[in-house]
């Protein structure tokens, strides 16, 4: 697990963004971006918990009769990839649009996934209409 060091200066402004999220019912998706960009140990927090890979693993047994090989994915919200590459791995897609509104977490997926050689597109968006055309999916 990852050892969190904080400044001052860092703690108050965590503190003010912190208080802002919990405050704000309506968030832009730009806002939420803005939130998952600090959240930079996102993968550490989540390993510590049993429930984050379970929820891959369920979603593999719901899906299994709905699936058939060589799909294409659109993983939004993907954060770091790892659903992605989950599905990678079980050899059923051979294409996924990662998209997220975290430039951040869009680094860190396109870095896992292109060392593996999957073929992905990465998106950044802000907003609720997607580049892709009706049943594309």
């Amino acid at each position: 697990m990852s050892q969190h060091k904080i400044k001052l200066n860092g703690a108050l402004n965590r503190l003010f963004l912190e208080h802002k999220y919990f405050t704000c019912k309506d968030w832009s998706l730009k806002e939420v971006g803005m939130f998952w960009d600090s959240v930079t140990d996102y993968d550490d927090i989540n390993e510590s918990t049993y429930t984050y890979f379970r929820r891959f693993t369920n979603s593999w047994e719901m899906a299994k009769p709905y699936i058939s090989n060589n799909m294409t994915m659109l993983d939004i919200q993907a954060r770091t990839g790892k659903g992605t590459e989950f599905w990678f791995e079980k050899g059923v897609i051979n294409k996924s649009y990662v998209i997220d509104f975290s430039d951040y977490l869009l680094k860190v997926a396109k870095k896992r996934l292109d060392k593996l050689s999957y073929n992905c597109e990465f998106l950044k968006i802000l907003d609720y209409n997607l580049p892709f055309s009706d049943n594309y999916f």
